[in-house]
């Protein structure tokens, strides 16, 4: 793998580590 390529990995991964919690907050929000 290119560094390249392990760096688009790593900010996907992290993007999804911020956006899953906060989309279940908003669910929990709506419920609530």
């Amino acid at each position: 793998m290119s560094s390249g390529t392990v760096s688009v990995i790593a900010v996907f991964l992290v993007t999804s580590l911020k956006t899953v919690p906060l989309f279940q907050i908003v669910q929990f929000g709506r419920v609530a």
